[in-house]
């Protein structure tokens, strides 16, 4: 599925979801969680990257950081995002 038929099928299944601009190519997924209904999941690294674009001007720990405490840790309520830490060897 295509991004844009991730969030479709999301705001069909829950219109409570959130979903944050600008980060369509870090989606994974939905997943239901009980008691919240369906959220989307982003991947974190995408994330990251896709924050970074071609600014110079900040490291990646200044990326993480940001997005840490902004983003990743931020409870929106029944329909925040999930964000996935993909382990790969």
């Amino acid at each position: 599925m295509s991004p844009e038929e991730i969030k479709a099928y999301l705001m069909d299944a829950n219109p409570d979801a959130i979903v944050l601009g600008g980060f369509d190519d870090a989606i994974v997924g939905v997943v239901h969680i009980p008691c919240r209904g369906e959220v989307i999941i982003y991947d974190q690294e995408k994330m990251i990257d896709i924050y970074l674009g071609d600014d110079d001007d900040i490291t990646w720990s200044e990326a993480v950081q940001y997005l840490e405490f902004n983003v990743f840790h931020a409870h929106l309520g029944a329909g925040t995002p999930v964000f996935l830490v993909a382990w790969q060897d």
